[in-house]
């Protein structure tokens, strides 16, 4: 599952203008599972792979989401917004449901999804929560494909920061633990006996200059540490 929301203002909880024109990119993780999709069909692997990318851009209209709506996802949950740049987990919450429909062993999401993972971890470390096995996996194929992840804590206490007495979920829970709490948000979608990764690659998927080709680029990083995975576990 890949987060791909083609440009992202902010909304109406608006972004600075300052980097903004990198925002084209905030659909890195939906760029990086269909690349490594096409990788795994031409290597032949003897896996069974579905590829999800929900499309979406965050711009202001007439017709736009507000701060303090109430939202009913695909799933039946309701979310209250709390921030509507906090965007992306509403579009891969949906996408989940639906891979969950199609009973997989494991899941793996990608998505740039928040820039306190560039916070806690710089645009050369890419965040993966969930399954403490595979996440070890990633990591170890990470360090040889020079993709580095590191595994964050999907610390269940900080839920309270998530809770709010007017929907089933908040889709943002403040400054701390920015990282955490929306990897906290997407598990609630994720079925308890479905082994899962959640990439956050805002950082090195956006904001690097380790680009052959030019300063500021995207480096189509997760392609090849995705791919790699599909190899390790398919065998």
């Amino acid at each position: 599952v890949g987060k791909g929301q083609t440009f992202d203002t902010g909304g109406y909880c608006i972004k600075g203008g300052d980097g903004m024109d990198a925002m084209k990119m905030d659909m890195g993780g939906a760029a990086a599972t269909f690349y490594a999709a096409c990788a795994i069909a031409r290597l032949k692997l003897k896996i069974r792979l579905t590829v999800i990318t929900p499309l979406a851009q965050n711009a202001i209209s007439s017709e736009a989401y507000l701060p303090g709506d109430i939202i009913r996802t695909r799933s039946g949950r309701t979310v209250e917004v709390g921030n509507t740049d906090a965007e992306g987990r509403l579009v891969l919450v949906d996408a989940l449901d639906v891979a969950k429909d199609l009973k997989p062993d494991i899941i793996v999401d990608a998505a740039t999804l928040t820039g306190a993972q560039m916070v806690a971890l710089g645009t050369d470390i890419g965040a993966v929560y969930g399954d403490d096995r595979l996440a070890k996996t990633l990591m170890k194929i990470g360090e040889e494909s020079d993709e580095n992840f590191w595994q964050m804590p999907l610390y269940k206490p900080y839920n309270e920061m998530l809770k709010t007495p007017i929907a089933d979920v908040k889709n943002v829970g403040g400054r701390a633990a920015g990282s955490i709490t929306a990897a906290l948000f997407l598990s609630g979608w994720v079925p308890d006996k479905v082994r899962w990764l959640h990439l956050d690659i805002a950082g090195p998927a956006v904001f690097t200059d380790k680009v052959p080709y030019g300063k500021g680029l995207a480096r189509g990083f997760g392609v090849k540490a995705i791919t790699a995975f599909a190899e390790k576990i398919s065998r």
